[in-house]
């Protein structure tokens, strides 16, 4: 279904009377408004609109995510808050455009979908990225889905230059496994991802080499970029410069206590391979030794049946 959106169109009419005689007067001049409804579902916004001056410098990524959310595609969302109105095209795009009179009023795109945010196994937000430029870098948008009895932009903030974070709010995310990562991989990328949590279970891999097998399944089905823009990079480097000493100080006695546990785990690992090694010499040496003490008993026993018929024959002769 086609969402509309109203334009105005400013026609005006001049109605021009000229005087019979040598004087030309203009006697009326009106201006009709008319409201004519928008017919294409990205609006004339969009980089892909027949109207549209904004270009996008990239192409949106295919669709990927849990397939009922396929219902938003063809869809745009607006919302006017702070005086700029906000349009949201899932899986296209963000605009941004700023309701003024000023001859040089801002209105672009702020960015294009690229990739999942995915946190705790769960798709937590939508990555608009390689927006317009901002700088040496480009504007960027973070979607963050919540539930809701309608589709609506609730919030837009600014959390840092150019970098924008909108709540969206939806039905089709209320329900608690709508969100779910693993229903929505393929047969082989999920047994992928048992094979690494079993790994990751019997210590036989480090939770950092697991974090990195999961990111090679999360890229396999679509959810994250294979190569990220350098100026993302850069973008990343940035914001971690950017965290206080103290900030910076926790991250690495967290990482340290991290490094711990996995050289423990892998010591642990270590041993119980050379115990099992041990095991293994001793019961390659055990069959000879069990060979030898059979034949010792069967030694014994030979002696004890000869001891018993020379004992057997003594007293029948002492019988006769």
């Amino acid at each position: 279904m086609v969402k509309k959106m109203s334009k105005n169109i400013f026609v005006v009419l001049a109605l021009f009377s000229f005087a019979v005689k040598d004087a030309k007067l203009v006697k009326m001049v009106s201006m009709i408004i008319v409201n004519e409804p928008l017919k294409s579902a990205y609006s004339v916004y969009n980089a892909y609109g027949p109207n549209s001056g904004l270009k996008m410098k990239v192409t949106p990524s295919k669709f990927s995510g849990p397939p009922h959310l396929r219902q938003l595609l063809g869809h745009c969302y607006n919302a006017t808050i702070d005086s700029y109105r906000y349009e949201f095209c899932p899986f296209v795009n963000v605009t941004q455009h700023e309701q003024s009179f000023r001859w040089d009023a801002y209105s672009g795109i702020l960015g294009v979908w690229q990739e999942w945010n995915i946190v705790n196994y769960t798709f937590y937000s939508m990555q608009m990225l390689q927006g317009d430029s901002c700088g040496d870098l480009s504007r960027t948008v973070t979607v963050i889905l919540k539930c809701g009895a309608t589709e609506d932009i609730k919030s837009v903030t600014e959390p840092s230059r150019c970098n924008y974070e909108m709540t969206f709010e939806t039905p089709l995310v209320c329900h608690q496994h709508s969100l779910l990562v693993y229903p929505t991989l393929s047969e082989k990328l999920r047994k992928q991802w048992n094979e690494i949590e079993s790994e990751l279970h019997m210590e036989e891999l480090t939770r950092q080499g697991y974090n990195k097998k999961l990111v090679k399944i999360f890229q396999s089905a679509g959810y994250y970029l294979l190569d990220k823009p350098a100026e993302i990079q850069v973008k990343e480097k940035i914001s971690l410069k950017s965290k206080t000493t103290e900030e910076l100080l926790e991250q690495c006695r967290q990482e340290k206590e991290e490094l711990r546990k996995e050289i423990e785990g892998l010591r642990t690992l270590v041993e119980l391979k050379r115990s099992t090694g041990d095991k293994k010499q001793k019961d390659t040496g055990s069959p000879i030794k069990a060979k030898k003490q059979k034949n010792d008993i069967k030694r014994r026993n030979l002696y004890k049946n000869a001891a018993g018929l020379v004992k057997l024959i003594n007293r029948r002769q002492n019988v006769n």
